[in-house]
């Protein structure tokens, strides 16, 4: 059996559709765990209607304590032999777990993910993620490669990986992201599948868009803790790098972010400045190098953007 884990929190407008994709997969051995962390709106009517409706639903209703206590509670209640995370505006193909689940057995991998097709709430395309299908073997992971995958909806994860591990409340942006380090720190390959089998869906009010300044900046916080987990693994230090960059960049107009944030951002990248040029000097992305090289000056001479 499998377990697919759904975090919902006023979702009544798409939660429907991603119930309903998740009933209507291929895969009949299901388990679905749909987590209302102290829905205002109509979800929790929604849950307990499609529980009634169908008995491989299951219903967990909470107090509202944000997304990371609502998926833990979610995984706490699996009883799968894999789980899968998907978030209740988005929704997936009707092949998603079957294909997700052959692919791991033929390829005879530990964990397997697959591409998503972004659009916005009108259902208007926006990008792809993957190119091509690929096994990566997790002491070549590239966290800054085109196929590497920073969050954990749209995977197949084994239940003994994630059994010890739990989702950090502290972490507001992020959280998904160095869940999935932990997990695949634990596995030896991981297989990525060009087949976009996700749609992530993107809208104004998502938990990971439109945030305060003081939750956007634990992103990189859990940035910190992967290139410490991968300490030997020279792309997760860039990857946080890289990071801390766009967020100097993008907050450059922020008030509260210069006053709180700036400085710390600014010594992260510093930290990992050398790391970065060798890194970029390697793979003879010689434009990328020259960027970093202006930037940290700017930085140094305390140019504020």
């Amino acid at each position: 059996m499998i377990s697919i884990i759904v975090p919902v929190y006023n979702a009544e407008k798409y939660l429907n559709r991603c119930i309903s994709s998740l009933l209507n997969q291929t895969y009949y051995n299901l388990e679905i765990i749909l987590v209302n962390d102290g829905s205002t709106d109509n979800s929790k009517k929604i849950c307990e209607n499609a529980a009634k409706k169908d008995s491989r639903v299951k219903v967990i209703n909470s107090v509202n304590e944000g997304v990371s206590l609502a998926r833990n509670k979610g995984l706490k209640r699996a009883s799968g032999d894999y789980v899968s995370f998907v978030d209740s505006d988005d929704y997936v193909e009707p092949g998603y777990i079957e294909k997700m689940l052959l692919t791991l057995k033929k390829k005879k991998v530990d964990i397997v993910y697959c591409s998503a097709i972004v659009e916005n709430i009108n259902g208007v395309f926006i990008q792809r993620e993957y190119e091509k299908n690929k096994l990566i073997k997790i002491q070549n992971y590239d966290w800054n490669s085109s196929e590497a995958h920073c969050v954990v909806r749209g995977a197949l994860i084994p239940k003994w990986v994630v059994s010890d591990l739990k989702f950090d409340k502290k972490l507001f942006v992020g959280e998904d992201t160095y869940f999935f380090a932990q997990c695949i720190k634990k596995v030896k390959c991981v297989y990525c599948i060009k087949n976009p089998l996700y749609h992530y869906v993107i809208y104004d009010k998502s938990v990971s868009h439109g945030n305060s300044i003081n939750r956007l900046v634990t992103e990189i916080y859990a940035w910190q803790k992967i290139a410490h987990l991968f300490n030997n693994n020279d792309s997760a230090k860039v990857a946080c790098a890289m990071r801390c960059k766009k967020m100097l960049l993008e907050n450059q107009k922020n008030k509260v972010f210069k006053n709180l944030y700036y400085e710390d951002m600014a010594k992260i990248y510093k930290n990992y400045f050398v790391i970065v040029i060798k890194y970029f000097l390697a793979r003879k992305k010689i434009d990328s190098a020259i960027k970093n090289c202006i930037f940290i000056i700017l930085i140094d001479v305390n140019f504020r953007y």
